[in-house]
């Protein structure tokens, strides 16, 4: 099991995400505590399990947050009779896009903690990361991050024929 799956439980991420909270502050807060439970983890293969290593990319065939995930839809099935992700996530991504533009991928306010302690852990060992795409297990939707494509020198078709049947894919560079 990833680190991250260990150290995002479901009573650390109901500590952060709670309807009400102003957005701008819940983001900070998911920013916030991946840098300190970044210091937890000694690697990205710690975080986040194995991946596939093509060049530069990483890509991960499951995403470490799958298990949360469908804990947090199963909770809220049992809520609302509909298994889903709480309506105010989709807020919390869509405001992190505003705040980052082109800068990244995500599809839940989990891949925010993710990738900042991706980000963080890859600095330490004197990487730079760059999330290039994500896709959804269950939907099979794709976001890519303009970004992550332009640093991984492909186009969108290229990252969406990547990452196909897969979660998640991040550049690693050493500095």
């Amino acid at each position: 099991m990833p680190q991250l799956e260990k150290i995002c439980n479901l009573a650390f991420i109901r500590s952060i995400l709670q309807e009400g909270v102003d957005i701008d502050e819940l983001i900070e807060d998911l920013i916030q505590k991946a840098y300190d439970a970044a210091k937890k983890v000694n690697s990205m293969e710690e975080l986040e399990g194995e991946s596939v290593q093509d060049g530069d990319l990483r890509i991960l065939k499951e995403c470490p947050m799958a298990s949360l995930i469908n804990l947090i839809k199963k909770e809220s099935l049992v809520q609302t009779g509909k298994e889903e992700l709480p309506g105010f996530y989709h807020e919390i991504v869509q405001r992190y896009f505003e705040q980052h533009p082109g800068e990244t991928a995500l599809l839940h306010p989990l891949c925010i903690i993710h990738q900042a302690m991706r980000d963080i852990i890859g600095c330490e060992k004197g990487c730079l990361t760059r999330q290039v795409a994500c896709r959804s297990t269950s939907s099979g939707k794709v976001v890519i991050a303009q970004n992550g494509i332009s640093s991984a020198n492909l186009t969108e078709d290229q990252a969406r024929e990547k990452i196909e049947g897969r979660a998640c894919i991040y550049t690693k560079k050493i500095l």
